[in-house]
């Protein structure tokens, strides 16, 4: 039994993997399995994966219908064998010895979940930047904690990625964790599930992964499919009803639903914002309708409604909006 399992669902990867799949095979840490779900790839792709799996016998491809990420990344957990496995991206790079800190940690410390820092790679600008953790987030770096011991972290967006956590696989199948399917974005619930039902979590905070930020992702082009979002959301409020734990983080989840709407708003088509905000309505209880609000309209004068300019920061991008007669026009992003 190998003691990582590393799960690459990919789609149409010709132009990353050749970058993507080395920087997992020459891992410091040789004790792996790499299993690529070929998700219906239409290009290069599959003769890639074949020609890499020829040479090195750690690597199982299993070739399926487009099914999109989240039933790709599902069904290679039902092929893993590792103790812990990690879902990286088909278009991001591993650090050399990523894996073995990680894996290293986890025996160290008996953790279920272990989260590492990552660069964001910007093609466009050909500019790096590491995240860096935000000032109300106290987790002691590098030692085990839980939910409980900062709730906060269960709703840390930026980390939401399932590409930077090894992740016991005895958790995942205990608690039947699996990512939401046919929806954009499905690490979001897998993620929280995870660090819920963890009773012990790790943070590295060292960046061991490259991740290629790219505009076209589903989870950042402007379509209706943004609405998926009141989906991705009700699936957690959900989970925590089950659990018992709707009432310990309401305030949490709560500010992290406003986060993700108003961050989504702006991938929204104009002729489906004001459905968009009567959604927004519904969903949220009003002292976070109005953080919302104040987000995407800014000022809330009668006059700056006429007529404003709102600035709109992310981590990793920012927005500026033309705001006339309750409208808004994006008029760059930097």
């Amino acid at each position: 039994m190998p003691k990582i399992s590393v799960i690459l669902a990919v789609y149409n990867s010709e132009n990353y993997l050749d970058t993507s799949l080395p920087s997992i095979i020459n891992q410091s840490f040789k004790d792996i399995e790499i299993i690529c779900i070929n998700d219906g790839s239409t290009d290069n792709t599959k003769n890639i994966l074949d020609s890499y799996a020829k040479a090195d016998p750690r690597i199982i491809v299993i070739n399926q219908e487009n099914t999109k990420q989240g039933i790709a990344r599902n069904n290679g957990l039902k092929y893993a064998a590792g103790e812990y496995i990690i879902f990286f991206d088909s278009d991001d790079e591993m650090m050399p010895d990523m894996l073995e800190t990680l894996y290293n940690k986890a025996k160290e410390t008996d953790a279920d979940l272990v989260e590492t820092n990552f660069i964001s790679y910007y093609p466009d600008d050909n500019k790096k930047v590491c995240y860096k953790l935000p000032p109300d987030i106290k987790i002691p770096e590098g030692k085990v904690f839980n939910w409980k011991t900062d709730t906060k972290w269960i709703f840390q967006t930026e980390l939401f990625p399932a590409w930077n956590k090894l992740v016991r696989r005895q958790l995942l199948l205990e608690h039947n964790i699996r990512f939401l399917e046919k929806l954009p974005c499905e690490d979001v619930n897998f993620t929280i599930q995870c660090r819920l039902y963890a009773n012990k979590i790790v943070f590295i905070n060292k960046p061991f992964i490259k991740y290629n930020y790219r505009i076209n992702s589903s989870c950042r082009t402007i379509s209706k499919s943004s609405f998926n979002i009141f989906k991705n959301l009700s699936s957690i409020l959900q989970f925590l009803k089950d659990t018992g734990n709707e009432n310990i983080l309401r305030e949490n989840f709560y500010q992290f639903c406003s986060e993700s709407v108003t961050n989504n708003y702006y991938t929204t088509p104009d002729r489906l914002k004001k459905f968009y905000d009567k959604k927004c309505s519904r969903l949220l209880p009003v002292k976070f309708y109005k953080i919302y609000k104040n987000r995407v309209c800014g000022s809330t004068k009668f006059i700056q409604n006429i007529f404003s300019i709102t600035n709109y920061l992310t981590p990793q991008k920012k927005y500026k909006y033309l705001n006339i007669l309750g409208l808004h026009f994006l008029l760059y992003t930097k």
